[in-house]
């Protein structure tokens, strides 16, 4: 909606607050000036806090905090918002110590479905917890921006409570066909403190994952080395490609990426020889 257009919400972990950045177009290009912040926090390990937009311009927030994960709405461009919700259990909260990590979390990421399909204006809720005694991976869907949810989707599909853990999850939803990707670092076939990597793609809202284990060695990271806090990911026309930290033998780190082609909406890989 054109009343909503040119702000921008960003998410400022280290000023501890959700910036609202003003747009005026100037000639090719355009200024930014910095409007009243939509919050602020006294919390100093403020970072778990993620925002999505509805198709409709409606904005969604979530973060974890100590009664679960909270979930609050603005239907009006982000001026005002409701009462929070709270709308899953994290059991072991967002700050889950594993091996071989200095820090780990479980942040909680949210994102919409703002492409044409069936599944439009869905929002999601990507985060990991210890409720089946490991680490796993969860989404969660509401249909009718945010009114209700359903029940916590378990994405990693190892068998429960095997005590193999899944870290540092992260979710991107294709705006054309809606799919819905996550990526996360994923233990089911290593031992502490080593990991792969695993893409979960649904295509039917959230609903059913399918695994797709990346091609890469697996690796280990030490206590001393600072991973970091975020893998990422981004989708577009089938098109996936997810990036993460990788810690070398040498004790240093480098950036790995896959690229995943789909065809639109569906979920069997397409070759790519291009790719070799």
């Amino acid at each position: 909606p054109a009343s909503y257009r040119n702000q921008l919400f960003t998410n400022n972990i280290h000023g501890r607050r959700i910036n609202n950045d003003l747009l005026r177009k100037v000639g090719s290009g355009y200024v930014a000036s910095h409007g009243p912040d939509l919050m602020r926090s006294e919390d100093p390990w403020f970072m778990g806090v993620t925002l999505a937009y509805g198709p409709g311009g409606e904005v969604y927030v979530a973060w974890a905090g100590p009664r679960g994960i909270v979930f609050d709405r603005s239907l009006d461009g982000g001026w005002t918002f409701g009462d929070d919700k709270v709308i899953a259990d994290n059991p072991g909260g967002w700050d889950i110590p594993l091996p071989g990590m200095a820090r780990h979390n479980g942040l909680p990421v949210t994102a919409t479905d703002v492409s044409p399909g069936a599944n439009r204006g869905s929002i999601y809720v990507n985060w990991i917890d210890e409720r089946n005694g490991d680490t796993d991976v969860f989404v969660l869907a509401s249909r009718d921006k945010g009114e209700s949810w359903g029940d916590p989707v378990r994405v990693n599909d190892d068998p429960m409570g095997n005590g193999k853990a899944q870290l540092f999850t992260w979710m991107a939803v294709d705006p054309e066909d809606g799919s819905v990707n996550v990526v996360f670092l994923d233990r089911r076939s290593t031992g502490d403190p080593s990991q792969a990597v695993t893409l979960a793609r649904s295509t039917d809202g959230g609903r059913s994952f399918q695994n797709f284990p990346v091609d890469q060695v697996q690796f280990s990271c030490t206590d001393l080395v600072f991973y970091g806090d975020y893998l990422a990911i981004a989708a577009f026309g089938g098109r996936v490609v997810a990036v993460w930290p990788h810690c070398l033998e040498s004790g240093g780190q480098a950036l790995s990426a896959a690229l995943f082609s789909f065809p639109p909406g569906r979920g069997p890989i397409r070759p790519r020889p291009d790719l070799g």
